[in-house]
């Protein structure tokens, strides 16, 4: 017999219980390294995503040099027609902060300048559309066009991911008033549906917003403007503050500027999300907060806390 016939004669492939153990490995070490994997996603859309958030930083501050220093409204809804890059405004179509500035990001119709499911496919992919962690919210499953101000298709037109600040002169809260921590009344010293062209905000110079390097301009935001939801009145506050909605937007209210029971800013953006409490609404307790904010200054941070959220639009969090 030859030496390759013996050789032949002595191999032989992988046992069963080899297989299963060389398996089990596998599934071992797919199950160690997924996690960190899906952290490391995440931790790459937060940057992603604070980039973007200082070029629309930049598209602000372009905007003011062409317009003697003010700062586009975060929202204009005039009584009589207003032009922006060719596209007429007015009555029940408002012209939102995103039009306003698009010109100086991109050369797409962004927010309810849409009016084709095309153009908002295209859309998303610029700045303006929101971090990468943010998939827009789709019209359906109690999402209707008549609730989400605009849409092209099955899309979502006006939430693109970031909200305006709309308070530059908010002072500093502080308890006390009917209720505690509100902003002003009647919409005054707000950047929402200013005068003289229809309403009863202002038209506000960029140097106007007070505390540059604390005050949010744009974040990580469930709807077109930001708010933060006034906490309750305890020593002990979580770090969510209170309650928060989640993002499906299956049941959406409207972001009325003269609302403190809410919080427009998405608090787990970049985090995690607790349990739910009811059909929309989460724990206080459990996941993970991160969310991105522009100030006014220009730079951005990733906040882990509730209570960066309510200083960056109110100013003094209540001790």
């Amino acid at each position: 017999m030859t030496p390759s016939h013996r050789k032949a004669q002595h191999a032989h492939g992988f046992t069963l219980v080899e297989l299963l153990v060389v398996i089990g490995i596998i599934a071992i070490l797919i199950g160690v390294l997924l996690p960190a994997l899906s952290k490391a996603r995440a931790q790459a859309g937060a940057v992603k995503c604070a980039s973007q958030l200082r070029q629309v930083g930049l598209t602000f501050q372009m905007y003011a040099m062409d317009n003697k220093g003010y700062w586009p409204p975060c929202r204009l809804s005039p009584t009589s027609s207003y032009n922006i890059d060719g596209i007429s405004y007015g009555g029940s179509n408002p012209a939102y902060w995103q039009n306003f500035v698009a010109r100086y990001a991109t050369k797409l119709k962004v927010g309810t300048a849409i009016t084709k499911a095309s153009d908002a496919a295209m859309a998303r992919n610029t700045i303006l559309w929101g971090c990468p962690s943010f998939e827009g919210y789709i019209v359906g499953g109690g999402v209707t066009a008549s609730n989400t101000g605009s849409n092209a298709g099955d899309v979502n037109t006006l939430y693109t991911g970031y909200g305006m600040n709309l308070d530059p002169h908010y002072p500093n809260a502080k308890a006390g008033g009917s209720p505690p921590y509100t902003f002003e009344s009647a919409g005054l010293d707000r950047a929402f549906d200013p005068i003289p062209v229809g309403g009863s905000g202002t038209w506000f110079k960029a140097k106007e917003w007070k505390n540059p390097t604390e005050r949010a301009l744009c974040a990580d935001g469930r709807a077109y403007s930001l708010d933060c939801r006034q906490p309750p009145q305890t020593g002990n506050l979580p770090d969510a503050v209170t309650p928060q909605h989640t993002d499906d937007m299956k049941t959406l209210w409207s972001p009325s500027p003269y609302d403190v029971f809410q919080t427009t800013i998405s608090l787990y953006r970049h985090g995690s999300y607790p349990k739910k409490l009811a059909d929309d609404t989460l724990s206080t307790a459990g996941g993970r907060i991160s969310f991105n904010v522009l100030y006014c200054d220009g730079h951005v941070n990733t906040c882990v806390h509730g209570s960066d959220a309510y200083r960056s639009i109110r100013m003094q969090f209540p001790g």
